[in-house]
Parts: structure tokens; sequence; C-alpha cells
């Protein structure tokens, strides 16, 4: 691709596949141990809420700055105690960068507005594939079982970051 932004030529194969396959599946396991456990009640535990879909809204920056794209995603949890939850984010750049990527997330919950998001994840540009690692958090302001989070998140794939930033708009049910 002509247009290309990424310094990591490397395209995803099969084996990389099934990478982010298994480690998907090792972090959907690792989060299911905890399903077992007594539902505790809370902001983040309750059984009425185990469900939060959210849309976000914000830009992407790759490369320290030289590529910008306005960015929309979906991100949805499910909470396993008020500790973690487990999830997918599928979102897309636009302008610039012009990729879409799609997340296997933990959500961890250092208190309960701030939560620590990481996992793996494929990235789709044009007709290649890249495999990705994301780290990031998001405070999680809460009215009702609507919820707002301004987020910060780190994408890795080889030597190529992306700063993904912008505010997560949600509902708990």
């Amino acid at each position: 691709m002509a247009n290309r932004i990424y310094s990591n030529p490397r395209i995803a194969t099969r084996a990389d596949h099934l990478h982010v396959i298994t480690l998907a599946c090792l972090f959907v396991s690792l989060a299911m141990h905890g399903i077992t456990a007594p539902a505790q009640e809370g902001a983040h535990g309750s059984a009425a809420h185990r469900h939060h879909l959210s849309a976000y809204i914000g830009g992407t920056t790759v490369n320290e700055g030289d590529h910008t794209g306005f960015t929309l995603g979906v991100d949805y949890e499910y909470v396993v105690n008020q500790q973690f939850g487990i999830g997918f984010v599928a979102e897309h750049a636009f302008d610039d960068v012009d990729a879409t990527s799609v997340f296997a997330v933990i959500d961890l919950h250092l208190t309960e507005a701030a939560v620590l998001q990481v996992g793996p994840g494929i990235e789709f540009e044009g007709d290649e594939e890249f495999i990705v690692g994301r780290i990031g958090a998001y405070y999680e302001l809460g009215f009702g079982s609507i919820t707002a989070a301004p987020s910060l998140f780190f994408d890795y794939s080889g030597e190529t970051t992306a700063i993904v930033y912008g505010l997560i708009i949600g509902r708990k049910f």
C-alpha cells in the first residue's frame, strides 16, 4: 500500500492469528474464573448491571503525531465482579490513519471510577492485518445507568505506537 503509515512491514500470518486467539482465550478463561464467585453488590458488581455497552468518539495519533484520524468505536464489557470485566473493543480511525482495530480486553477496576484496560487485538489496514496490543485507562463517571469516561489508550504493533484518546459514553444494563 503506497500510503502505508506503519514502520512495521510484517503482515500478520495464520500463526499470528492463532497467537491472538490463544491470548484472547487465556484472558477470557482467567476472567471466567471469577464468575463462579458470588455476585458482589455495588456499582460494578451488581447482578442488575453486569453488561456495559458504550460508544467511543475521539482521535488516534500514530507515530508521534505523523498521522491523526477521527475515531469512532464500540466497547462491550461483561462485569465479572467489582475488580474486573471482560469484553471487546472495535474501532475505526478515519482520515490519515484509515484503520480498523478489534481487541479482546480485560478491564481492571482499580477504583469505582478508574479502570485499566489491556488486551490483544488485530488491526486491519487495507488488505493487511497486524497483531496489536492495547493498554490504557479511563475514568468512568456514572449518572444512573448512563456513563461517561474520558479515556487514553496506547496501541503497539512492532515499532508502531498509536495513541487513542477520547470520550466513552455508555449504558449499564
